[in-house]
């Protein structure tokens, strides 16, 4: 069944790529992750994965996401082309916008080099330490990190579009209190940044399939030489029976190979399902804020052991399938294929409001990319909330955009 699910993958990303030509699509990002999870289930050779019922789980989330995506963009002929727009930070706005994030960050370096200075740890394990231990931080600082990151994209995103020496120089200044929020965040957030970055450059730079195909190798490479790297800064005083070795291959497991385990696992013990708790989970959450009662699941998933090693990451499509079971699960990957042609689709129109609409969709490949691992969107909508108004506020009154070839174009 394993070889099947593998076959069908291929063949559905085949088609994809014999059809639009587009390496870059979120769809093939989509199709390509389960892809590669199936891979590494593969190289297990256990049997036990092998006739899992549940195997075909992944497959079936890739065709309705396909159908989906499709069903509102079923052929894109434009493509951006940056060269017909001369793009700026508003110079009235931009110096209130960035004086902001420098505010917000000399704060941030004051309270990090007191932790930082008397730690024996490296400067991330130390932040973070302080963090859980000495609530370093009041939990709105997150909001103020989601703004400074999202200053950083759109400055990136001018460039991209008119690299100028000017908005060259405006995204090297973002760059540093973006580093700075770094020292703040899990692995995930890194990842998160350098994919988005990654993104606007294809898209914005509409970057070849065969470029795609070597600077998509070399970011694999260096996301995995990074994460062993941070792997064993952070687990330096754990684990102190295993070898180094040992550990990278526990690590390596426990990240990419039993959150599948998790998944059928879970399926198999007949769970007493949640009726919407975790799909609606936001809409919960805002009306218990609002008017009291009701139950608000935590985003954090028990953990659970296998082999020796606890986990508690367990796919995306477990998220949604804690609700009604695996075909609501799956019927939401169909619902986010119509989401993500949507915002393809109007990316694809090419005109003056695209600024925000590209920024937002290179944010939101990282939940694709990180589904193999846990839900990335549905648990953090707050999050994506506050990232999409940030970018469109911003945009909107603090970047101008105009139309090279009509030159009467109002500002966005």
């Amino acid at each position: 069944m394993l070889l099947i699910c593998i076959v069908g993958i291929v063949f559905l990303l085949l088609c994809e790529f014999l059809v639009y030509r587009n390496l870059k699509t979120p769809v093939f990002v989509y199709g390509l992750v389960w892809l590669l999870v199936y891979f590494s289930l593969f190289l297990q050779q256990d049997e036990l994965i092998f006739s899992n019922s549940r195997l075909p789980s992944f497959f079936l989330a890739t065709l309705l996401f396909i159908i989906g995506f499709r069903l509102v963009n079923f052929f894109c002929e434009e493509s951006f082309c940056r060269e017909k727009y001369e793009v700026a930070w508003n110079p009235m706005l931009e110096k209130i916008i960035f004086s902001g994030v420098y505010f917000f960050s000399l704060i941030a370096f004051v309270k990090c080099y007191s932790v930082i200075s008397i730690s024996e740890f490296s400067a991330w394990q130390a932040v973070r330490q302080g963090m859980s231990e000495d609530e370093l931080f009041p939990p709105w600082i997150g909001i103020v990190f989601n703004f400074v990151r999202m200053v950083f994209f759109i400055s990136f995103a001018i460039y991209m579009c008119s690299p100028t020496k000017k908005n060259k120089i405006e995204c090297l200044l973002a760059l540093p209190p973006v580093i700075l929020t770094c020292l703040f965040s899990a692995r995930g957030d890194w990842f998160m940044i350098i994919l988005t970055l990654i993104y606007l450059a294809f898209f914005i730079r509409d970057i070849s399939n065969k470029k795609v195909v070597i600077i998509g190798i070399i970011s694999f490479l260096a996301f995995v030489g990074i994460f062993i790297y941070s792997s064993l800064d952070k687990f330096k005083y754990a684990y102190t029976d295993m070898t180094e070795l040992e550990k990278m291959e526990m690590l390596f497991n426990s990240y990419f190979l039993h959150p599948v385990l998790n998944f059928f696992y879970w399926f198999d013990e007949n769970p007493e399902l949640a009726d919407g708790k975790y799909t609606f989970r936001f809409l919960i959450a805002v009306k218990s804020a609002l008017f009291g009662g009701g139950e608000v699941v935590p985003t954090v998933l028990p953990f659970r052991t296998i082999n020796g090693v606890q986990s508690n990451v367990y796919t995306s499509l477990n998220w949604c399938a804690r609700d009604f079971g695996l075909w609501w699960a799956l019927l939401v990957q169909f619902f986010l294929g119509v989401f993500y042609g949507g915002l393809y689709k109007r990316f694809m129109k090419n005109d003056t409001f695209h600024l925000a609409t590209i920024i937002i969709l290179c944010l939101l490949i990282d939940p694709i990319v990180n589904q193999f691992f846990d839900d990335k969107f549905f648990s953090l909508v707050s999050h994506w909330l506050q990232r999409i108004i940030f970018v469109f506020v911003v945009v909107k009154l603090g970047v101008i955009i105009k139309s090279k070839e009509m030159k009467d174009a109002p500002n966005l």
